[in-house]
């Protein structure tokens, strides 16, 4: 997001007119005119929303001798950062969670997984596991434990939106093992 702030300058001129009644042995019309000069500073905040589409295509193969199996997670996982991005929805709030792990807490369950996209009125996770029961739920925010999980087979799950309480950056590993 990049901010601008802009400044204005505004000069306004005033004229104004007096009538003045003195007293002296007749009547007297004086005019007056007077210039007032207003310097008035305006600030103006602009947010401006920058939309980025990349688009990588990489093929890896067994023959890739050169590349260690770390490289190749590592530019697996970027790739997945990338494309997660470029499906960004920049007007939903939630879109500040995309490509980062999640907690969520809808109206009746709990769930972990790393946030993709957001389309349709869904939110799209990848590695989900429902939390049937979290424990004492500052420790298991703080520590990444949980009493009971119950992980959903490798793909994608769509929570709607409309759903959602709450959503915490998970800062731990996504549990992927049945509890």
């Amino acid at each position: 997001m990049v901010k601008v702030t802009v400044t204005v300058k505004v000069m306004v001129k005033v004229m104004v007119m007096v009538k003045v009644m003195v007293k002296v042995k007749g009547k007297v019309r004086v005019k007056v005119m007077v210039r007032v000069m207003v310097k008035v500073m305006v600030r103006v905040r602009v947010r401006v929303r920058v939309r980025v589409r990349v688009r990588v295509r990489v093929t890896l193969t067994n023959k890739d001798k050169f590349m260690t199996s770390t490289l190749r997670e590592t530019l697996m996982k970027t790739l997945e950062e990338i494309e997660a991005t470029s499906l960004r929805s920049d007007d939903h709030i939630l879109s500040i969670f995309l490509a980062k792990n999640v907690f969520i807490r809808t109206v009746t369950h709990h769930y972990t997984g790393k946030a993709l996209c957001i389309k349709d009125g869904f939110l799209m996770l990848k590695d989900c596991a429902w939390i049937a029961d979290d424990g004492r739920f500052s420790t298991a925010l703080s520590k990444g434990v949980f009493e009971e999980v119950e992980p959903f087979p490798d793909g994608n799950v769509f929570i709607s939106l409309g759903s959602i309480l709450d959503v915490s950056e998970w800062m731990h590993e996504l549990p992927r093992k049945q509890k």
